[in-house]
């Protein structure tokens, strides 16, 4: 009789592992994705949600079989497990809404945030080429006077007001990468300072004036990337070759490539992105990943190696070959 019972809390057990086994694995193939983006993204909580099916389970075994074995509820049990999907769907529901609008809500203000500082910056670099111009549009007026101080003999005063022009008109021009001013400004700003700290900088850029999305937001993008490839160059030794390469094409589709050196040592999360769990980092490469999404761009991240690649390619209307470095 005792083993009678035995084999019936048995198959009991094996009969709810089994409608509990179908409920994961109908998960797994539904949900799986969804469940894995908020487990790698939630700090806290995940946890306890994550027990919320095997309190469910541990429960309807316990009522299944204490205090002795009940097999005229298998009906009953197979309703629990019904209702165990339909709570857990509307928790994923729930989860996945909230976090989608704070990671959106995070992501404008990243991109609002650094719009901001770079079209600043955009400005101010504008206004100084502008100064330029007027500076080089005087140059006739300057040396006019200067000729007429030299042939009045008075030379000191020459010399006073030469010095004085040579101070006004000494700031450097800045550098040419393309003829989109802001692009451009962008790139003249991390370049420079890229140069300056020893890495070797190529470009190749094609970048007109009408660009497939917001030029202060592409800006960004510029931005972004090359500030993560210094970065990058950052961490190799003194001795080492530190290159950073921009190259863009506008026609027939936008697609923009930034490599760099790098010390061999990245890891990827589940959509292939570079991650990084130091404090205060990552928020550049979550800035490009919220401008990708928002003008529907593709993405690359690859290594070959010594070498990091940045891609960027933003669709234009179908109908055009496919664009092909030279």
């Amino acid at each position: 009789m005792s083993g009678s019972n035995d084999d019936l809390i048995f198959l009991n057990a094996l009969f709810r592992a089994f409608l509990f086994s179908v409920i994961i694995f109908i998960f797994h193939r539904s949900l799986n994705e969804p469940y894995h983006f908020l487990a790698a993204n939630m700090e806290k909580g995940w946890g306890i949600i994550a027990a919320v099916p095997i309190l469910f389970f541990v429960l309807v075994m316990f009522l299944g079989l204490f205090p002795h074995t009940r097999s005229d509820n298998l009906p009953a049990v197979v309703f629990l497990y019904i209702i165990l999907g339909i709570v857990y769907f509307i928790i994923y529901q729930v989860f996945s809404n909230t976090f989608f609008l704070l990671c959106q809500q995070r992501d404008n203000e990243i991109l609002k945030s650094q719009v901001r500082a770079l079209s600043a910056q955009a400005q101010t670099m504008k206004r100084s080429q502008e100064q330029i111009k007027i500076y080089r549009h005087d140059m006739r007026h300057y040396l006019k006077n200067i000729s007429a101080l030299i042939q009045a003999e008075k030379y000191q005063e020459a010399l006073d007001f030469t010095g004085k022009t040579e101070s006004q008109i000494s700031q450097p021009a800045e550098p040419y990468f393309c003829v989109n001013p802001t692009i451009n400004a962008v790139l003249s700003l991390y370049l420079t300072q890229a140069q300056e700290e020893g890495i070797c900088v190529k470009t190749n850029c094609d970048i007109p004036l009408s660009l497939p999305a917001d030029a202060a937001e592409l800006s960004t993008v510029f931005a972004n990337a090359i500030e993560n490839a210094c970065n990058a160059c950052r961490k190799l030794p003194e001795n080492k070759m530190k290159i950073i390469s921009v190259r863009c094409i506008s026609s027939p589709q936008f697609i923009l490539e930034i490599s760099n050196t790098f010390d061999g040592n990245i890891e990827f999360d589940r959509s292939h992105r570079p991650e990084t769990n130091r404090e205060g980092h990552g928020i550049g490469t979550r800035s490009l990943a919220a401008f990708a999404e928002k003008y529907h761009a593709i993405l690359d991240y690859k290594t070959d190696g010594d070498m990091f690649f940045f891609r960027l390619l933003i669709n234009r209307p179908p109908g055009n070959e496919k664009a092909v470095w030279k």
